[in-house]
C-alpha cells in the first residue's frame, strides 16, 4: 500500500480517536424514529444530577436493525439523520457492543429488543418473518451489553426503576450463562438501592420468577457437555435464590450439600461448596458455628480455610453475629483475613447492615494494627451502602486525625459519592419500584 494512502487512513481514524483521548467523559447516543429513518443524537453521559460541560465526539456508530444491518455511521455532530428503508421494530445503536459509548432507544424499541433478543429459541419450525417473537435478534455479547447499558441508564435517570425491572425480567428464559450472569449483576443494583425490610418478601417473589428458569434449566448437578460458564453462574444462582429469593427447597438442598461436603469434600461439585456452606450457616446454631470455626483453624487446604471464614460471617442469630465479629480480631485470623467476616456481615441481613460499621469504629486502633498497612485507607468502605445517617457518622469519625492514614479522605470521598448516588436513586425511583414489586 502506498505510504500516502496509509498516512491518509491513519489520519482518518486519528480524528475520531482524538475526540476520546483529548477530552474526558463518555458519550450517550440516542435513537429517535422519524419519517424515513432515525435521528441520532449525542451528548455527554452523566449520572442523574451531575453537571459537566457539553462535549461532542466523533463516534463510529454501528447500527443493527430488527430486519437487518449492520450499518456504520460516523456521528460527528450533535444530531444526524440516518435514512432507513421500512420501519424497523427496533434499532440497536451499538451492534457487537464494541463502541465506547452508552446508548438509549425509545421504550417501545427497548421492549421489542429485549423480548425478541433474549436468547429464546424459535417456537416454530417454519421460517418466521424477521420481527416474529422467538428469534434471537441479539447475540450473547449484545444481550449482556443491553443489561449493562440499562443499568447505567437507571443511574442517569434515563429510564425508571419499574422499566428497569421489566427489562431484566425479560431475560429470565435466556439460555446463555453469560447473560444470566449479567442479569445477576443487574439485580445487585436493585438489592442495594431499593430492597428494604418491607420489600424483602415481594422482591423474593420477583427473584424466584426471574432467576428460577435458569436454575431449573441447569440444576445443581453438572451435566456432561454443558457450557463451562454454567459452573461459574450455578453457585451464584443457588446463593441468590436460596437467600434473597427465600426458596425453601434450594435452602434445604444447600444445607444437605454443606453436610455432604463436611463429611466428604469430593462428594459435591467444588464450585458449589463455598455457597452451600454459607447458606447453611444462615440457619445454623452455635454448634455449627463452633464446627466451622474449628474447621477454619485446623484445615490445611487454603480454599477450605477461605470457605469456612466466609461462612462464619453468614450466621444470622444475633448472638452468633456478635461472636463472628469478635472472632474477626482473634489471633487465629491472619492480617489479610481480619476484614473478611465484617465485610460478609455488612452485605448480609438488612437488620445487621450497620453492625460492621459499628465494629470498625469501636475497634479502629486495633484493626489498623492488625491489617496490612495499605488496607487501612479502605476502612471508610464500611460506611458504604444507602444510608445518609451512616455516611454522616463516618464523615465525623474520619475527620479525627487519629482515625486517618494516607488515602483515608480520598476513599471516604468515593464512598460519599456512592452513598449519595444510591440515596438519590432510592428517593427518585423507590416508590415506583416498590409498587412494581408489590403488584408483581
Amino acid at each position: 500500500m502506498p505510504s500516502s494512502r496509509r498516512r491518509g487512513m491513519r489520519l482518518r481514524w486519528l480524528g475520531p480517536m482524538a475526540t476520546f483521548l483529548d477530552q474526558g467523559g463518555v458519550p450517550l447516543v440516542s435513537v429517535e424514529p422519524v419519517k424515513g429513518g432515525i435521528l441520532l443524537r449525542q451528548h455527554r453521559f452523566l449520572n442523574y444530577g451531575v453537571n459537566a460541560p457539553a462535549a461532542t465526539w466523533q463516534i463510529p456508530v454501528v447500527l443493527k436493525f430488527s430486519a437487518g444491518g449492520p450499518k456504520t455511521i460516523l456521528l460527528n455532530t450533535a444530531e444526524q439523520f440516518v435514512p432507513l428503508e421500512g420501519t424497523p421494530a427496533w434499532v440497536h445503536p451499538n451492534a457487537g457492543e464494541e463502541g465506547y459509548y452508552r446508548w438509549r432507544v425509545p421504550p417501545a424499541m427497548l421492549e421489542a429488543m429485549s423480548e425478541k433478543g433474549n436468547g429464546k429459541p424459535a417456537t416454530s419450525r417454519r421460517s418466521p418473518p424477521p420481527d416474529s417473537p422467538g428469534l434471537t435478534h441479539l447475540d450473547v455479547r449484545e444481550r449482556v451489553g443491553l443489561i449493562t447499558n440499562v443499568s447505567a441508564l437507571l443511574d442517569a435517570g434515563e429510564i425508571h426503576g419499574d422499566e428497569y425491572l421489566r427489562v431484566l425480567g425479560r431475560f429470565a428464559d435466556d439460555e446463555a450463562p453469560q447473560v444470566i450472569n449479567s442479569l445477576l449483576n443487574g439485580l445487585g443494583k436493585v438489592e442495594n438501592a431499593f430492597v428494604t425490610e418491607e420489600l424483602e418478601e415481594a422482591y423474593a417473589a420477583y427473584l424466584r420468577k426471574t432467576l428460577g428458569p435458569a436454575m431449573n434449566r441447569w440444576g445443581l448437578v453438572k451435566k456432561s457437555g454443558e457450557p463451562e460458564a454454567v459452573s461459574f453462574v450455578r453457585p451464584r444462582l443457588l446463593y441468590r435464590l436460596a437467600n434473597e429469593g427465600r426458596d425453601a427447597a434450594l435452602m434445604a438442598e444447600a444445607q444437605k450439600l454443606a453436610r455432604d461436603y463436611a463429611r466428604d469434600p469430593a462428594s459435591i461439585d467444588p464450585a458449589l461448596a463455598s455457597n452451600a456452606l454459607r447458606l447453611a450457616a444462615m440457619r445454623g446454631d452455635a454448634a455449627l458455628f463452633d464446627e466451622y470455626r474449628k474447621r477454619f483453624e485446623t484445615t490445611q487446604i487454603p480454599a477450605d480455610r477461605q470457605r469456612y471464614l466466609l461462612s462464619l460471617g453468614e450466621f444470622r442469630d444475633p448472638q452468633l453475629v456478635q461472636r463472628s465479629l469478635a472472632y474477626a480480631l482473634d489471633s487465629k485470623t491472619r492480617p489479610q483475613e481480619v476484614l473478611t467476616i465484617p465485610n460478609v456481615v455488612s452485605e448480609g441481613d438488612l437488620k445487621n447492615e450497620d453492625l460492621s460499621y459499628q465494629w470498625m469504629t469501636t475497634h479502629y486502633a486495633t484493626i489498623v494494627k492488625r491489617i496490612p498497612p495499605d488496607v487501612a485507607a479502605f476502612l471508610p468502605q464500611f460506611a458504604d451502602g444507602c444510608s445518609e445517617d451512616r455516611l454522616e457518622r463516618a464523615a465525623a469519625f474520619f475527620a479525627d486525625p487519629a482515625h486517618q492514614v494516607e488515602g483515608t479522605q480520598k476513599e471516604l470521598a468515593k464512598v460519599a459519592d456512592s452513598v449519595t448516588n444510591c440515596v438519590n436513586l432510592r428517593k427518585r425511583e423507590g416508590a415506583v419500584v416498590a409498587e412494581f414489586l408489590k403488584k408483581n
